[in-house]
């Protein structure tokens, strides 16, 4: 895709940020000298396979699988009358409640500490924002943990959830209830 418009890669640098992710920095091509980072990085996907049928296809099964599963349990946690929301409303939340199809019928609100993201919708899944608040007045049975790249943190911050019954759902790298 770069290339089509006349660029190319020259650097890659990886981040921790959401569990790791990579920075890719295009110029124009002839621009600037490529990086040793970027040698570096693509020899390491070589390596562990990672453009390989196989490795992608092993991932969309561990993509699918999530989805459904976490789709069969908020299902199963309403049909229950288990009160489920959601915490942290991220840009991973809007692709993930986008991807299962799941709304308001399965997550009654997600909970979110910026001000400016309260009283509004989760993009495409319309599920309500609600200050932190709403969460600590009245804590629900479970609470999706959107923001799984902070979930230690979170976790300690909301020992109070925990010590009132409430559990967390997480479903990276897969769905677990704890």
């Amino acid at each position: 895709m770069a290339r089509r418009h006349g660029l190319e890669l020259v650097d890659a640098e990886r981040l921790p940020v959401h569990g790791g992710e990579v920075r890719y920095t295009l110029a124009r091509e002839g621009a600037r000298e490529r990086a040793a980072a970027v040698a570096e990085l693509l020899a390491a996907e070589d390596a562990a396979e990672l453009t390989a049928r196989a490795t992608l296809e092993r991932f969309r099964d561990r993509v699918l699988k999530a989805g459904e599963d976490l789709t069969s349990l908020l299902r199963d946690l309403r049909a229950q009358g288990k009160d489920v929301v959601g915490y942290g409303a991220t840009a991973k939340s809007a692709t993930v409640l986008n991807y299962c199809g799941i709304g308001p019928e399965l997550i009654r609100y997600v909970t979110d500490t910026t001000p400016a993201k309260q009283g509004r919708l989760t993009p495409g899944s319309h599920i309500p924002v609600v200050p932190h608040q709403r969460f600590t007045d009245a804590y629900p049975h479970y609470a999706v943990l959107f923001a799984w790249n902070h979930a230690e943190e979170i976790m300690a911050k909301e020992q109070p959830f925990r010590d009132a019954g409430g559990r967390w759902i997480r479903y990276v790298p897969g769905v677990r209830v704890s």
